[in-house]
């Protein structure tokens, strides 16, 4: 077991960095009733008992955002503050109304980035579990990442994931809790690849079934990769490449972490480091497919990183999907492609999948209708190794 922690909430009225500090002294679960999400002491007693199942210290703050903080991930700098001034090993979970859910360790035997992966994958599945209609709190996602972090394998099982999902104190309620990835986008720079969950906040399809089968043949087929003129906008559904530079600039700075231990086995080292390098080519362009695929690289390469060998694969029709971890008909006749659980279920009732849309000379269309080098490897979905593709058309 973690850290014996108090129940009783403390803090309640910190609104600088030392005053947080000095309520996690007292104790190390700091719950405001701004992200308590109308259940701010069930909260706290609940995340405390989580806490105290983790085999290492535990130090989570859910706050209202102190004045001050880094315009560049405001949450991922509010937790290298806290642990400045604290100085104390363990596990730092925070958020803030400005920022999406931070965490990293410190001087303890459990890697940040590995937590941070496996507790993307986890809010992935329990925001499909959830559907459109409803979401996980910031405390409900602090909730699921102390369950992650307390598990030997860093892996829950659709059962636990429900443990949390279908309690109601970890459901957010919009009249009760300030939406904090609405907040997030106003200073645009989520924390994660994680992240990666609002990566996951997926766009609307904007073309029938019918066009994608049509289509779907060709897309497997060479393309043109040469990049298109001009820069393609996002749909209004669709995450900005502010946005998405945010979380990929974040990600990379993870990967480099990763790389500047030496621990990668040598036979991945080369994917990893060359998809790092691709991905930090991408990350500024102006077009939102480059950044899109700069978070996959990063992605990628930070997969790598761990699998020994195995490939990384993103659904194809979204990449921002997650892992493509089912496969599904890429149109009548032709052959399945990696999808998305969501993706391959949409294909599988003959509805259309939600794709990642872009604005094209008046129209929204699929980014696989398009003559790119993404729309070529379905931003690796189709090729095995996407950062030799994207050099190769010297796309930077």
């Amino acid at each position: 077991m973690g850290n014996a922690l108090s129940v009783t909430i403390s803090g309640t009225d910190a609104e600088t960095v030392p005053q947080i500090v000095a309520a996690l002294r007292q104790d190390p679960v700091l719950v405001q009733q701004v992200l308590g999400n109308g259940h701010t002491a069930e909260v706290d007693g609940q995340l405390t008992a989580l806490a105290g199942d983790v085999a290492h210290p535990v130090w989570l703050v859910l706050v209202q955002a102190p004045a001050g903080l880094a315009h560049e991930d405001p949450t991922d700098d509010l937790l290298r503050q806290v642990h400045q001034q604290l100085q104390e090993p363990g596990i730092y979970v925070v958020a803030s109304t400005v920022g999406i859910e931070s965490v990293e360790t410190y001087d303890v035997p459990l890697d940040g980035t590995d937590l941070s992966l496996a507790r993307f994958h986890t809010l992935d599945r329990a925001h499909e579990i959830l559907g459109q209609d409803h979401r996980l709190s910031a405390a409900g996602e602090a909730a699921l990442t102390l369950e992650v972090a307390a598990d030997p394998d860093l892996e829950l099982t659709d059962r636990q994931i429900h443990q949390v999902t279908d309690d109601p104190i970890w459901v957010a309620v919009t009249e009760s809790e300030p939406d904090t990835y609405e907040e997030y986008d106003k200073v645009d720079d989520p924390l994660t690849p994680v992240v990666v969950a609002v990566a996951t906040a997926l766009v609307v399809a904007a073309v029938a079934w019918r066009l994608l089968r049509a289509r779907a043949a060709a897309l497997l087929e060479p393309h043109d990769r040469r990049a298109p003129s001009g820069t393609e906008a996002a749909t209004s559904s669709t995450p900005s490449p502010e946005t998405l530079r945010g979380q990929a600039r974040t990600a990379l700075k993870r990967l480099d972490r990763r790389l500047r231990k030496g621990s990668v086995d040598p036979a991945a080292l080369d994917e990893a480091q060359g998809s790092r390098d691709a991905a930090a080519d991408l990350v500024e362009s102006d077009d939102l497919l480059d950044v899109v695929g700069a978070l996959v690289l990063v992605t990628i390469g930070y997969a790598a990183t761990r699998r020994g060998g195995a490939p990384y694969r993103p659904c194809f029709f979204n990449p921002l999907h997650g892992e493509g971890d089912h496969r599904a008909a890429s149109g009548q006749g032709g052959p399945t492609v990696p999808a998305c659980r969501r993706c391959a279920a949409d294909v599988e009732s003959g509805t259309a999948p939600d794709a990642l849309v872009v604005a094209r000379r008046g129209r929204d269309r699929p980014y696989y209708e398009q003559s790119t080098v993404w729309a070529r490897t379905g931003f690796g979905s189709l090729t095995d190794d996407l950062w030799i593709d994207v050099r190769q058309v010297g796309r930077r």
